[in-house]
């Protein structure tokens, strides 16, 4: 069974790749022919030895096509695949050694390109920190950051060239979500508005280019844990949130005291959160964004954004 975070990437207007994880210890890599509107598994990646619980894609093109996704398990390790759809060979795969292995399986097997290791519980979300490139003429960002929140009550900032941590901040708190804040065309904007949604009711907002970190913790309202949070695509300053209370809600950083907007209508938990723009010609459109909301109670919910 899958049940991690899907990572979905249109990568052309004839085909998409996602990948899913679940209790069977891998992370699987799918493609989805718009045409025949048919979903292929192309390669199952092991490596983890416990529950995949989430994953996360870097785009290093302009095209918006993968290179490389990264995956977190309950056995507290993150780990780097190639995320290319195509048949690869497996020394590639595995940074230039070669293994041989027998399987009775018809869908390829990858293994880790990276191993990073250094929480000590469940980690509950990777996404990459948002970069630029310094080169004008590459679409290439230089030297991206990996960002990865735990139980064991840590935000950690990985510098995926040499595999350590480069900063760690220590809550008070089971952390539960985090989201790295969206590009801004601006290069010191991409190491400042990390998130996180923690189980004590609360959010803190980190500026990671102070050396402490220090977080701003604020905006209550919510009465239970919360589950998720996703910075807004189109509004540096909007978040949402969801929480076991039941509720959603639509924040503003330039006012940490309370909520813009309270979206009601689940029964039960919500489970996560995100945003969605409507497709012109297979590319998202500015017009009208949309919040998105998916709960224990079976339903997905999709609300206006208030213009």
């Amino acid at each position: 069974m899958h049940f991690a975070r899907v990572v979905f990437s249109p990568t052309d207007e004839h085909q998409a790749t996602f990948v899913t994880g679940g209790f069977d210890q891998t992370a699987q890599l799918w493609v989805h022919d718009r045409k025949s509107n048919e979903v292929t598994c192309v390669a199952v990646c092991r490596g983890h030895s416990e529950t995949v619980m989430t994953a996360a894609a870097l785009f290093l093109d302009s095209n918006c096509e993968p290179c490389v996704f990264a995956t977190g398990s309950w056995d507290g390790t993150i780990k780097l695949w190639s995320a290319s759809p195509k048949a690869t060979d497996l020394s590639e795969e595995t940074g230039g050694i070669a293994h041989t292995r027998k399987s009775t399986s018809k869908t390829p097997t990858r293994i880790p390109r990276l191993t990073l290791a250094g929480h000590r519980e469940t980690i509950t979300r990777v996404c990459w920190l948002s970069t630029v490139p310094t080169d004008e003429k590459s679409s290439a960002p230089s030297n991206p950051k990996l960002i990865s929140v735990s139980w064991d009550h840590t935000l950690r900032v990985w510098d995926c060239q040499v595999g350590q941590p480069q900063q760690q901040n220590t809550g008070g708190s089971e952390v539960r979500c985090i989201v790295s804040s969206h590009a801004i065309n601006d290069a010191d904007a991409t190491l400042q508005g990390i998130l996180t949604a923690s189980s004590d009711n609360r959010v803190r907002m980190y500026d990671l280019r102070a050396r402490e970190a220090l977080a701003l913790i604020g905006f209550p309202g919510h009465t239970a844990w919360l589950t998720a949070i996703a910075w807004a695509p189109h509004r540096e300053n909007h978040f949402v949130t969801g929480s076991i209370d039941r509720s959603v809600r639509l924040w503003d950083t330039r006012n940490p005291k309370a909520s813009l907007y309270d979206l009601m209508g689940h029964t039960d938990m919500v489970t996560d959160v995100d945003w969605a723009a409507p497709l012109i010609r297979h590319q998202p459109s500015d017009r009208r964004h949309y919040i998105l909301s998916s709960s224990a109670d079976g339903t997905v919910k999709i609300y206006n954004y208030p213009e």
